[in-house]
């Protein structure tokens, strides 16, 4: 049997610069979290965590991003003064725009000195920063330099800044406080009442208003006397506000709703589910804007239902993923939604949900399964196009961290209930052991002939299903806790708080992968092929090598806080805190394996060609040309990163080598990987083989 090389690279030098599919972001889910949203005209501005900021020219009909300055950074407020658009971020500074948002700047020296910014005002000609920890600050050159505005003060969490004539107010810990002098001086405008941190703020006329989690207050008299105007059945947490003339909304916990009368009586403008939990609110010409966890409502100013307006947002919190065929899950909080083309289009998948966020998904035998945080297990029969709720033997009200598949059965791991066993698809469920009743289980597993679960106190494993556990051996764990275990060739793998654990007992004892020891706990580990990753805090990594080595694959990723990640079809799919699903195809993550290199060297000029004409045959020489001293690996992989042959490997000074291919190879797509200090060159091969 011998060998033939279909593509004709091997006859070229490498190029300088390496061919590679990197990270795409998918189109969608739409979506996002926005905590700060400002109306200038039809014009929308939505301050977006780890997006931005987002606008709109069409009172939210569609959205369009950030430039790259601020287009991974968490904006936490907005202003406008005349043409000159203001961002304060967290820790990330000032930022301004002067057309409309399309492109921004930095404002301030980069020092980041404000911290945390989580309102902003004009007032007097200066511009008002109030921050999470450092008081307030005021800029008379247009944020380009700051001074500290605070005193007076008794706290320095700010939370608010609103203006009103000559007077500047500001929501803070320990209640409201008022500026006549631009902030040179504060003085304290509470009673009884407003003592108590104030979360929001709004100012209409000789009206103000602060919300506090004691309710909605109104202040007729520049803050000198307040009156509670919060009435059921409004959540007395006021997280927005927002006031024209005599109309007032009010978002809370539990809804948005509306006052035509200065706050006298009110009536529900949104309720009922996840999106009306509001944490920003702006009027428009025509709509009142709200944002919630799953991204941003409509209201018509002149009354009737509410719509979500998330065309082009694309900064969803994505929570857990799953695949089905083809098809890729990926919950929101309170939605699935579902792609069948890679994610270039999207479509919500989710009626008969209740709005209550989901923390799992598991597909078994083309029935799909939901766990929510307070509402149990749902189930779709149809490719997730409608869902049941399936809680016979649960509470309504459970919560439902995880969701497992083994044999007939389906294991769902609960919020401080221990663990339940259905084996008719969720028609039934059963708590499987007192001996994890009372744990809140964050990761269940069932591989071979046993079940695994991850609790607050460390792992477990069952031999009978569930029926009795054995508590097994967490030393080095911290927290104990575990959120996702997978099987990969003779290994367990396990992920805590302080990295990922690998087991070749069946869990009994435990060795830590210490180049994963600080980065986080990974929520979901997946495998394919030979390859395993991990979601963490600094991105994605892999190992070819069942966790002996790993190396980050972040390449393209503009967000590196990873909560979950899935395999469909060819593609590696990661979902980055607040920044939707991006993808990878499988077969190019083995372009960034480790590395252990002992002479870090520049190199240039490197050469790889094969002899032959092009043709390889078993015996048959691979040149290749090293400019300067380093650590060289030559080898062959499968599609699915699997190596197949080490052609040469070891530390190389400068100069002409050749390589012999001694085996022959099963036909199909391989890659070639030529690999020195400093650089990596892969190209794809067709062997085929030949008699």
């Amino acid at each position: 049997m011998s060998l033939r090389i279909l593509s004709a690279f091997l006859t070229l030098a490498f190029s300088a610069t390496l061919s590679r599919a990197d990270w795409v972001e998918t189109k969608g889910p739409e979506g996002g979290y926005a905590q700060a949203l400002l109306a200038d005209g039809n014009r929308i501005y939505a301050g977006v965590s780890n997006g931005g900021v987002y606008r709109s020219s069409d009172e939210g009909a569609t959205w369009t991003g950030s430039d790259t300055v601020l287009s991974t950074l968490s904006v936490q407020a907005l202003a406008i003064n005349g043409p000159d658009l203001y961002a304060g971020t967290d820790r990330d500074g000032i930022f301004r725009s002067g057309d409309n948002g399309a492109t921004w700047e930095r404002a301030d020296d980069g020092s980041t000195a404000l911290g945390n910014v989580l309102s902003l005002a004009f007032s007097g000609g200066y511009l008002f920063a109030g921050t999470a920890t450092k008081g307030i600050f005021r800029s008379s050159d247009g944020g380009a330099t700051w001074t500290s505005a605070s005193s007076g003060l008794d706290r320095l969490g700010i939370y608010r800044l609103v203006a009103s004539g000559k007077n500047l107010f500001a929501g803070t810990e320990s209640g409201v406080f008022r500026s006549r002098d631009n902030g040179l001086n504060w003085i304290d405008a509470n009673d009884t009442a407003t003592d108590t941190p104030v979360y929001s703020m709004a100012v209409s006329g000789n009206k103000v208003y602060a919300g506090t989690y004691k309710g909605l207050f109104r202040s007729a008299d520049s803050g000198a006397t307040w009156i509670k105007i919060t009435e059921e059945p409004m959540n007395p947490m006021t997280t927005a506000l927002a006031a024209r003339g005599n109309d007032l909304y009010a978002g809370t916990y539990n809804g948005l709703f509306r006052s035509s009368d200065e706050g006298e009586s009110w009536s529900v403008a949104v309720s009922g589910s996840v999106e009306s939990s509001v944490q920003a609110l702006a009027i428009g010409v025509n709509g009142v804007f709200a944002s919630a966890y799953n991204g941003i409502l409509r209201v018509p100013l002149a009354g009737g239902s509410w719509s979500m307006v998330n065309t082009g947002l694309l900064r969803a919190v994505v929570r857990t993923m799953a695949g089905s065929g083809g098809t890729l899950f990926a919950a929101t909080s309170g939605k699935i939604f579902r792609t069948t083309d890679r994610g270039d289009a999207w479509a919500e998948s989710g009626k008969g949900l209740p709005g209550s966020y989901i923390f799992s998904l598991l597909e078994k035998n083309g029935a799909l399964f939901a766990g929510t945080g307070g509402d149990g297990v749902f189930r779709s029969l149809d490719q997730g196009a409608t869902w049941s709720r399936m809680n016979k033997g649960l509470r309504d009200d459970a919560f439902i961290w995880s969701l497992a598949a083994g044999g007939s059965d389906i294991y769902a791991g609960t919020s401080g209930e221990g663990l339940f066993r259905t084996s008719d698809q969720g028609a039934s469920w059963f708590p499987v052991a007192d001996g994890l009743k009372w744990y809140a289980v964050s990761g269940v597993y069932a591989h071979d002939d046993f079940v695994y679960a991850g609790t607050t106190s460390g792992p477990y494993r069952s031999s009978d299903k569930g029926a009795t556990w054995a508590r097994l051996e967490s030393r080095g764990w911290d927290p104990p806790s575990v959120e996702t275990f997978l099987a990969h060739g003779k290994f367990l793998f396990g992920a805590s708080g302080n990295g990922i654990f690998r087991s070749t007992d069946n869990g009994t004892s435990w060795v830590r992968v210490k180049t994963l020891n600080s980065y986080g706990q990974p929520s979901s580990l997946v495998a394919d092929g030979s390859m395993v990753y991990a979601p963490s805090w600094d991105g994605v990594y892999s190992s070819s090598d069942d966790g002996g080595s790993w190396t980050r694959i972040n390449e393209g990723l503009n967000r590196l806080s990873i909560r979950c990640m899935a395999v469909v079809g060819d593609d590696l799919f990661a979902a980055p805190e607040n920044s939707g699903v991006w993808r990878r195809p499988v077969g190019e993550t083995l372009r960034a394996f480790p590395r252990s290199s002992p002479f870090p060297s520049a190199h240039g000029g490197t050469g790889f060609v094969a002899g032959g004409g092009g043709v390889l045959r078993p015996g048959q020489a691979i040149g290749f040309t090293i400019s300067t001293l380093s650590w060289v690996d030559l080898s062959v992989y499968d599609a699915k990163g699997g190596k197949r042959a080490t052609l040469a490997k070891g530390v190389k000074s400068p100069g002409a080598y050749t390589a012999i291919l001694e085996k022959g190879l099963p036909g199909g797509m391989y890659f070639l990987r030529l690999q020195t200090d400093g650089m990596i060159r892969t190209r794809k091969a067709v062997f085929e083989a030949v008699p």
